[in-house]
């Protein structure tokens, strides 16, 4: 058996202690990669994150703009509102500041034909009035009632080009022809008369007066003339000249005493007040054409009541407080009421329609 010699006894005895040397160096490996993984997570946990930015809206004060732009403090009158009517969408029943409406107020409408309808001054009871059951009339235009309300006269036609007077009761029936060619009518307050326009043989309307019952015409002025309205006592005429200067005159009904109310630009559509003290018409002003304006029987107080464009056919209320007219102020032509000093003004109807040349009843 051979024994190990020296060389081979010392490698073995190296041999543990070389595995020891790697054994430490290993272990301080793990310890320092340990310690730096350590290190790494904390670090990791402990960095400080960056801080998001705190928005903060802030709504613009006076002292962000300059005093130029700044809108000035301004005073808002409050304004009551005239109540609604629930039985017609297209009906404000108005309360005036002149006093409550009353009476009745006929107009015309455009539905489809020409018809005439009549509404409660206060905005109720709009309703068409009676058809006219005959084939040689085209639907009526500018009635005047009789002063007892039980009669009316209209003009009707044929054709656009042959308008006659007619008279019926308000039920439509004893339908007479009171005249040819007439146009404008309007009843006495007496009831014995009615005044009219006509070209009877001639090319220039004249004022006529005429019996109920169609007897006794007679013409009132030799120059032309238009819109005949009458004063309360039945003793005189005012009317529309129809010269290069349309201007508004007086005449007495036995065609004398004629008078010149006013010097203006194309006035018309006089009507006289119930009192008979002033006439309201229409006229072109310094605010444009068509503004309504009274003024007194004698040429005084002249007085605007309009300052929107476009006003036709003013007339009374029966007690003299209001005044109603048709206006196209804002394309389509609606009735308005208006106070007589111009003072208050509301629109009567809002329908989807044409409607104009309103006549007050009582």
């Amino acid at each position: 058996m051979l024994q190990p010699t020296g060389k081979t006894k010392e490698k073995r005895k190296g041999r543990p202690r070389r595995i020891a040397l790697y054994t430490s160096y290993l272990v301080s490996i793990l310890l320092v990669a340990a310690m730096l993984l350590v290190l790494l997570i904390w670090g990791i946990r402990n960095t400080p994150q960056p801080v998001r930015p705190t928005v903060v809206v802030r709504l613009p004060t006076a002292t962000d703009f300059p005093t130029a732009l700044l809108p000035t403090k301004t005073t808002i009158a409050t304004v009551e509102l005239p109540p609604t009517l629930t039985i017609s969408p297209a009906v404000l029943q108005p309360t005036a500041q002149g006093g409550k409406l009353s009476g009745k107020i006929a107009f015309k409408s455009l539905i489809g034909t020409l018809q005439t309808r009549m509404i409660n001054a206060d905005g109720t009871g709009l309703h068409q009035l009676v058809a006219l059951d005959s084939s040689e009339i085209l639907p009526w235009d500018t009635p005047s009632w009789s002063p007892d309300q039980q009669r009316v006269v209209f003009m009707g036609s044929i054709n656009l080009y042959d308008q006659n007077l007619y008279v019926m009761n308000v039920d439509g029936s004893h339908l007479v022809k009171l005249s040819q060619l007439g146009l404008y009518p309007s009843w006495s307050p007496d009831g014995k008369r009615i005044a009219y326009q006509s070209r009877h043989g001639g090319d220039i309307p004249r004022i006529y007066i005429i019996n109920p019952d169609g007897s006794d015409e007679v013409q009132i002025t030799v120059d032309s003339g238009a819109y005949p309205t009458w004063s309360p006592d039945s003793k005189q005429i005012v009317f529309q000249s129809n010269g290069e200067m349309a201007n508004i005159f007086s005449i007495n009904a036995d065609g004398s005493n004629l008078f010149q109310i006013t010097h203006m630009t194309d006035a018309g559509w006089p009507q006289m007040s119930p009192d008979g003290r002033s006439i309201v018409f229409v006229a072109s002003g310094s605010e444009g054409p068509l503004q309504m304006y009274t003024i007194n029987i004698d040429g005084s107080q002249l007085t605007q009541l309009t300052h929107s464009n476009a006003n036709y056919s003013p007339v009374w209320s029966p007690d003299g407080k209001h005044i109603a007219f048709h206006s196209l102020r804002d394309g389509q032509m609606q009735i308005y009421v208006i106070d007589a000093d111009g003072s208050y003004e509301i629109q009567l109807t809002h329908d989807a329609i044409q409607n104009s040349s309103p006549r007050w009843l009582s």
